[in-house]
């Protein structure tokens, strides 16, 4: 099962939302779980938050193959946010004035 996994990974890795490997998806069901579970209490900051979510990441990392897929993922999701920014920079800006009622 081996070859045949290894043969469908690879070709679902061209695909935008090839699925993880299972050790990687059980390693993010694990931090999910955990950080559902966080309390840091009423006067911690977010960033205990974030330390926490990094130890978890540390702890249960992502196969190389995996965290390469993610993060050319992340990559053409900021690509596509940076790009959607100066489209909207270029638009003219809105005129509403044909739109008002006159009284």
């Amino acid at each position: 099962t081996s070859s045949s996994s290894s043969s469908s990974s690879s070709s679902s890795s061209s695909s935008s939302a090839a699925p993880l490997c299972h050790a990687c998806q059980q390693n993010i069901h694990h931090i999910q779980q955990k950080l559902r579970a966080f309390d840091a209490g009423p006067n911690s900051a977010y960033s205990a938050y974030l330390e926490y979510q990094q130890l978890l990441q540390e702890q249960y990392p992502l196969c190389r193959q995996c965290q390469t897929q993610c993060n050319q993922k992340l990559n053409t999701i900021n690509q596509t946010a940076r790009l959607w920014q100066q489209y909207e920079a270029a638009l003219p800006p809105n005129n509403l004035a044909a739109f008002r009622v006159q009284s």
